[in-house]
């Protein structure tokens, strides 16, 4: 042992009188956590009959305790069918839904398709029509300034 450490701050068991104290230190060994009785028979038995609390009271109240968690159980798992049910009903209307839509929207826009063409080429010959009635009525207002401003003499003011 070193220097710093005294015999007396080894670990000694001051419970056990079998083992001498005054000898200083002893090595420690697993077999003094074993005890004496390692080699036991460890196997489950019942002792008797009775020790196996078959009592009638207790059997009646553990069958209750079972219909009860039985009783939850199938109460839960009918809720949650049902709300599967439920969740499946609104996901088939909303894809149904939703596909007939469609359906419809490509129909009308195969059924109305030529009326849109016409009424966009119609569109097309306003606008154009519009234009060029815009830049004939701008140039036959220009041409009447014009013509108005040649009619009118000019005169100087003098400053």
């Amino acid at each position: 042992m070193s220097n710093q450490f005294k015999q007396s701050t080894t670990f000694v068991d001051d419970n056990n009188p079998e083992i001498d104290n005054s000898k200083g230190a002893q090595p420690f060994e697993m077999n003094e956590l074993q005890g004496a009785g390692g080699g036991r028979d460890r196997s489950f038995s019942y002792q008797s009959e009775t020790a196996r609390n078959f009592d009638q009271a207790n059997v009646n109240k553990a069958k209750d305790g079972v219909k009860e968690l039985m009783a939850d159980v199938i109460t839960k798992a009918k809720s949650r069918a049902v709300e599967i049910k439920d969740q499946a009903r609104q996901e088939g209307y909303k894809a149904g839904y939703d596909t007939g839509f469609q359906k419809g929207e490509d129909a009308a826009r195969e059924e109305f398709s030529p009326f849109l063409e016409t009424i966009h080429t119609l569109i097309k010959e306003l606008n154009d029509f519009r234009t060029m009635m815009y830049s004939k009525e701008a140039q036959r207002e220009k041409n009447k300034q014009l013509d108005k401003a040649k009619k009118k003499p000019r005169t100087l003011k003098k400053l």
